[in-house]
C-alpha cells in the first residue's frame, strides 16, 4: 500500500476503532448480545435504554442511583450514557466523585478509563484502564477499550495484547476481533486485518459495525466487490451508494501488503 493510502486507513481504521469502542455489543458466550457497558439487571436496562435516547437514559440512571447510592448498575450507566451524548466533562466530574468513595471498584475504573477514551485522552485512559484490568482482568470491555487507547496512540504491539487478553476472556469475541483488526490494517497488514474480518462477520453475533469495517478494509485491500456488498447489506441505498462511491476511490490507490 502505498505511504497515502496507508495514512488514509489507518485514519479511518482509528475513527472505526473509537465508534466501536463507544458502540461495541457484549456478547455472552452462547447467548445474546447485550448492550457493552450497561451492567446490572437486565431490567434496567431494557428500561432505561429501549428508546435508544441516551439523554433520557442518564436521567433514568441517575434517578436510580439518587434514590440507591449503593445501586452500583445505576452509577455505571448513567456515566456510560453520559458518555455517550459527548458529555465528557459531567461524565468526569461524576466519575472522580464515585471513584473518591469506591477507588478499588473495577467496573468505575474502566467505565472512567472508557470517558477518557472517547474524549480523546488516551494517556489518561490507558493509566485507568491498566488499572481496571489489574483489579479484575475478566472484563473483556476493559481489556479491549485498553487495545483501542494504545491503538491511538500508535502502540500496536500492547494494543494486541490487550486484544488478545479480550479474546482469552471472550473467544471468538466479534467486536475484539474487529477491533485487533482495525489495529492490524493501521500498523499496515491489510492480509491478517482482512482475514479476522472475515472470521468476526461469520459470527452470529456480528453486526453492521462489523461487516462494515470488514468493507473499510476490503477496499483498502483492492476487494470492491466485496466492500460494494457489504455497503449495500446494511446501509440505506443513498448512504450505500456514496459509500460505495468512496470505496471505488479507496480501491483505485490501493494494494494489498
Amino acid at each position: 500500500m502505498t505511504a497515502k493510502w496507508l495514512q488514509l486507513g489507518a485514519a479511518l481504521a482509528g475513527m472505526a476503532l473509537l465508534a466501536a469502542c463507544t458502540g461495541m455489543a457484549q456478547q455472552q458466550e452462547g447467548g445474546p448480545a447485550d448492550a457493552e457497558f450497561v451492567h446490572g439487571p437486565a431490567a434496567a436496562t431494557v428500561k432505561g435504554d429501549k428508546a435508544k435516547d441516551p439523554t433520557s437514559a442518564a436521567d433514568y440512571y441517575r434517578s436510580l442511583y439518587s434514590s440507591d447510592p449503593t445501586n452500583l448498575a445505576a452509577a455505571i450507566g448513567m456515566l456510560q450514557n453520559l458518555r455517550e451524548m459527548g458529555s465528557f466533562d459531567q461524565a468526569r466530574e461524576t466519575a472522580s466523585k464515585l471513584l473518591a468513595g469506591k477507588p478499588d471498584e473495577p467496573k468505575l475504573v474502566a467505565e472512567f478509563g472508557k470517558i477518557e477514551l472517547a474524549s480523546g485522552r488516551f494517556k489518561e485512559a490507558v493509566q485507568l484502564l491498566e488499572r481496571a484490568v489489574t483489579l479484575d482482568g475478566s472484563d473483556w470491555t476493559a481489556h479491549s477499550a485498553l487495545g483501542i487507547a494504545y491503538d491511538r496512540l500508535g502502540d500496536y504491539d500492547r494494543a494486541e495484547k490487550s486484544y488478545k487478553a479480550a479474546l482469552a476472556v471472550s473467544p471468538d469475541n466479534p467486536v475484539v476481533l474487529s477491533n485487533l483488526a482495525l489495529s492490524k490494517a493501521m500498523g499496515g497488514d491489510l492480509k491478517a486485518a482482512k482475514a479476522l474480518l472475515q472470521q468476526a462477520s461469520m459470527s452470529n453475533h456480528a453486526d453492521a459495525r462489523v461487516r462494515q469495517n470488514y468493507a473499510l478494509v476490503s477496499a483498502l485491500g483492492g476487494d470492491l466487490a466485496r466492500a460494494e456488498a457489504l455497503a449495500k447489506q446494511d446501509l440505506p441505498p443513498d448512504l450505500a451508494q456514496d459509500t460505495i462511491a468512496y470505496y471505488r476511490e479507496l480501491a483505485a490507490g490501493a494494494t494489498v501488503k
